[in-house]
């Protein structure tokens, strides 16, 4: 019974979420600039990027991840590849594309004129950006039904890394087993070793 209140919750929220995202779009780049300075990143719908800004605009995302899982992760990645034949601006290059069917992301000839944002320079930016959006359910903090709490790492959405952290037993909400695991699936950039 439990499990199907919070199942049932989680749908009001998401569906929520859809509805207000339907009717603010938090992804436009056209915003108009406010009193507020922020620092993060927008995405430029023209460029199919996530760019970062130190201008004062409404609405921008903390991290390069949020803004890529929150825009691109629903509009480019669920456009198919573009293979068409024409003359390309430049030199074609190995890229790779989100197939929404297998929902995997597959190695293609790039032809630089034509970008619909379903082209990403490496396996690592394709994958984070198009499965990654899951690193932003944040994991429940609220006790369990079983006993005992065990150590995982989850993506911190303030610091936009991979946290360590003890949990409670429930399931619900984004959790890895190691930080690498978290880290290959949040993480744009490969995170830099400290300097020893």
């Amino acid at each position: 019974m439990r499990s199907f209140f919070w199942q049932l919750l989680y749908f009001s929220i998401v569906t929520a979420d859809i509805a207000y995202a339907a009717n603010n779009d938090e992804c436009d780049s056209d915003w108009k600039v406010s009193d507020k300075a922020t620092e993060g990143y927008y995405y430029d719908k023209t460029l199919h990027r996530c760019l970062h800004t130190k201008a004062s605009y409404g609405n921008v995302f903390s991290t390069e991840e949020i803004c890529n899982w929150k825009c691109r992760s629903r509009t480019d990645c669920l456009k198919p590849v573009d293979r068409s034949a024409g003359n390309a601006c430049g030199k074609p290059d190995l890229m790779y594309y989100f197939d929404k069917d297998t929902c995997q992301c597959v190695l293609f000839v790039h032809k630089p004129c034509k970008d619909n944002g379903n082209s990403f320079p490496t396996l690592r930016e394709c994958v984070v950006t198009c499965l990654g959006w899951h690193c932003i359910n944040p994991p429940r903090d609220d006790e369990d039904l079983c006993s005992g709490n065990y150590t995982a790492y989850h993506y911190d959405q303030r610091t936009g890394t991979c946290v360590k952290r003890r949990f409670p037993c429930n399931r619900e909400g984004s959790r890895f087993k190691t930080i690498g695991e978290c880290q290959r699936s949040c993480l744009l950039k490969r995170p830099q070793a400290p300097n020893a």
